[in-house]
């Protein structure tokens, strides 16, 4: 066994170590957060775990949970990066250590695809080390996981450090490394889409500063690399952006969630004291002074930096200026009253929602800060003391905060989750997002009682087994009957009468109906992917394949010379 195997070795089961130590405190106490979104991203995991069940893996529309009247969650929110949960939950029947051991192995991923980017821009084992850690434990991961508990967006983050050093390679350093950036950007695509959208902003806005005042040289050849991330990003998430623009192109549906952006704006006081205590609240819809930031190391960073200013090159003390902004950017200090019905702009929902960036900003200059020390310090008592002081300013808030928040806000175990997913009680909370703009007025009366009509009188459609991707409504229907079923409108619907295709139409509120061509004792309604959708998910399978074989074929067989980035950075 060579010295170089052993230390991956270790490391590998050093983050092992550190991505149970993130869930530690809820294997302890047996109990989570109540999250702000958990009950809606655990239906999603219920989703998806049903339809591996019923061995699919692509679920397009919602058939045994979201009130079962077929919401096409899966085709407008990116569900494939929960299949750690929905397979644990397959295997193990938990909820509580199905989420647990999700959550645990995204912390892993995070850990490896933090250690992985800092390595390749400073070929310094010690600073990756230490940047991981920050970013994994940073205060507004945390946030996400735990207080929101905004799934899609805390699996998105595990990527997002492939995005920043994908643009940054394109931009300003070896514009051969743009894959980077492809897989970064699809990841985050099949995890979350706002996430995608924000990453995208951020890396145009990074790529026009590169023209307008570093780039001198290379441009043509640092936009073809660009054009060819953006193809490949594209091929990757093929399956599925092909079936969303799909839906989206019937102009059927209205934005989802909007939000006022200058509403959750913070007051810059309100950020410096939740910065200092390491605040994990948010109630930024009671007028609260509680604010999402990057958190006490955060502030730290950001303190120490001028004092450390002359060893950082220019591009790193640029990182720092962005840093600062993307802090204050949540806050009142922006306009945002101005973009409040900008649909560019409000898209976003959050305006904390770049904190994600920031966050990772402030770990990569976080750990250059602790090595610059480290290398002045003479003694090695010395050096103890700084690493000790480091491991304490990171793990006492983490704990402090996160027992607080325990205590503070509302818990829920395994057992109240489990009778919750088994009731398939939820509240029209998030089903009107992806629901016809024309039937949000019935949207009650559809799920809530499955309320349609057959011969214009009203039939309450509650007897119906589900599958993945349909659902069989179990009733006679005769020959001529017109049928009004609790189920909305969407290209790819399939209604069957004994086999017997029926030719379909929508209501005002943009409900299925049709007129039986048959008699028959149940009505299968089926999405049936298209010939797009179907193409989207090749396109994506061969494009992740080749992507995957490439790569390992260069690392193993061509065994490429390794650039030293010391100098892009300079």
């Amino acid at each position: 066994m060579n010295k170089k195997f052993k230390k991956s070795i270790y490391l590998t089961v050093f983050y092992i170590a550190i991505s149970i130590l993130f869930v530690f405190p809820y294997i302890k106490w047996h109990q989570l957060n109540d999250g702000w979104d958990m009950i809606f991203h655990l239906r999603r995991i219920n989703e998806l775990a049903m339809n591996l069940r019923g061995g699919v893996f692509l679920s397009y529309i919602s058939t045994y949970d979201f009130k079962s009247f077929g919401f096409p969650i899966g085709i407008f929110y990116p569900n494939l990066t929960l299949l750690p949960f929905a397979i644990c939950k397959v295997l193990l029947g938990s909820w509580y250590t199905s989420i647990l051991i999700g959550i645990a192995t995204y912390t892993l991923v995070t850990l490896f695809v933090t250690h992985w980017v800092t390595y390749k821009l400073t070929y310094n084992n010690y600073q990756a080390i230490i940047t991981a850690i920050l970013y994994t434990f940073g205060t507004y991961r945390i946030i996400d996981i735990w207080t929101r508990f905004a799934l899609g967006e805390f699996i998105a983050l595990s990527f997002l450090p492939l995005v920043i050093y994908g643009i940054y390679s394109i931009t300003f350093g070896n514009y051969k490394d743009w894959p980077f950036l492809s897989c970064g950007l699809a990841l985050t695509m099949l995890s979350h889409v706002l996430s995608t959208y924000i990453n995208v902003w951020f890396c145009v806005l990074v790529f026009v500063i590169g023209i307008v005042f570093v780039i001198k040289h290379q441009l043509i050849t640092r936009l073809k690399s660009l054009g060819k991330a953006i193809l490949l990003f594209l091929a990757l998430s093929a399956v599925f952006i092909f079936p969303f623009v799909e839906q989206e192109l019937t102009n059927i549906y209205s934005q989802p969630a909007p939000f006022k952006l200058s509403f959750y704006a913070s007051l810059p006081s309100n950020v410096l004291w939740s910065m200092i205590n390491n605040n994990y609240f948010g109630y930024y819809n009671l007028h609260k002074s509680e604010a999402f930031t990057v958190g006490v190391v955060g502030l730290v960073v950001i303190l120490l930096f001028p004092f450390l200013y002359r060893f950082f090159s220019k591009k790193e003390r640029a990182s720092y200026f962005l840093t600062l902004f993307l802090i204050i950017f949540p806050t009142t200090l922006i306009p945002w009253n101005i973009f409040d019905h900008n649909v560019l702009v409000d898209i976003i929902q959050f305006p904390f929602r770049e904190l994600g960036i920031a966050t990772f900003l402030v770990a990569i200059l976080g750990s250059k800060e602790i090595c610059i020390i480290f290398n002045k310090l003479a003694g090695g008592w010395e050096r103890i003391i700084l690493m000790f002081s480091v491991i304490c300013l990171i793990l006492l808030p983490w704990y402090s905060s996160l027992s607080t928040l325990k205590t503070s806000t509302g818990v829920i175990n395994n057992s109240v989750i489990k009778k919750s997913m088994q009731s398939n009680v939820y509240g029209t909370l998030n089903l009107d997002n992806y629901t016809p703009s024309a039937g949000k007025s019935i949207l009650a009366k559809v799920s809530e009682k499955h309320l349609g009509s057959i011969n214009e009188h009203d039939y309450i459609f509650n007897d119906y087994v589900a599958k993945p991707n349909m659902l069989i409504y179990k009733l006679n229907i005769k020959k001529h009957d017109k049928v009004v079923l609790p189920f909305y409108i969407m290209k790819n619907l399939e209604v069957l009468i004994n086999n017997k295709k029926q030719k379909i139409s929508n209501t005002k509120q943009m409900l299925l109906k049709f007129t039986s061509n048959t008699n028959g004792e149940n009505i299968k309604v089926k999405y049936i992917p298209s010939i797009a959708d179907r193409f989207g998910a090749i396109v994506s399978l061969i494009s992740w394949i080749s992507f995957i074989g490439y790569a390992v074929l260069k690392s193993r067989l061509l065994n490429p010379k390794k650039e030293n980035f010391k100098e892009t950075l300079k």
